[in-house]
């Protein structure tokens, strides 16, 4: 399947299940976005960008929390600006949070920020 000339968006893309996804759709020939969180997934990110970008392939990441309501819009415009193009082709929403502690010690902050970044980043991403 060709993806030439397709822009994609994955949320959550430096690590795991998220770069697996950045890769897959770069090996078909989308130019890809992806955000990353924190300091520690920045190396993750900066060397999957440099392996897609050495093979030729079209790819940037931006260190964008999606927990904070303008991350998904500032990943939007970015991806946009920089591909110089109007729409979004493929959207994999891949970020997410879990929280393994029973129930009863879960906090409010805690558990706003889960659906923050499980719920909310997903609806205003898309």
């Amino acid at each position: 399947m060709s993806l030439k000339g397709k822009v994609a968006i994955v949320t959550g893309g430096a690590r795991g299940i998220g770069a697996g996804i950045v890769q897959a759709l770069s090996d078909e020939g989308a130019k890809v976005a992806f955000n990353f969180v924190s300091a520690s997934s920045r190396t993750a990110a900066e060397s999957l960008i440099e392996l897609l970008r050495n093979d030729g392939r079209e790819a940037f990441c931006i260190q964008a929390d999606l927990a904070d309501a303008q991350a998904p819009a500032t990943l939007i415009s970015e991806t946009l600006s920089i591909f110089q193009t109007d729409k979004i082709d493929i959207l994999v929403n891949s970020a997410g949070l879990g929280d393994n502690r029973p129930l009863e010690e879960v906090t409010l902050e805690s558990y706003n920020n889960l659906m923050n970044i499980n719920v909310r980043a997903m609806i205003f991403t898309t």
